[in-house]
């Protein structure tokens, strides 16, 4: 089955063609079934990190992009 694979919170989401079929975890024991959910381009871009969104993109130091117009 195709799937995008989440490892950690941290990082993006890998795809996957062939993904294993889920089992309950021993902590767990519910196992959700989902019926329906479509991978979109989007999200095939974003796990691949060729979408704009899929990086982290603000600076390393506080600012603020209205400085000038303030300072004046």
């Amino acid at each position: 089955m195709k799937a995008l694979l989440l490892k950690n919170f941290k990082t993006a989401p890998v795809f996957s063609n062939n993904a294993s079929e889920p089992e309950p975890d021993q902590t767990f024991d519910t196992l959700i079934d989902v019926l329906a959910a479509p991978i979109e381009n989007f999200d095939k871009a974003n796990a691949a990190g060729r979408h704009y969104s899929s990086t982290y993109w603000h600076p390393a130091f506080p600012s603020n992009p209205f400085q000038v117009a303030f300072a004046r």
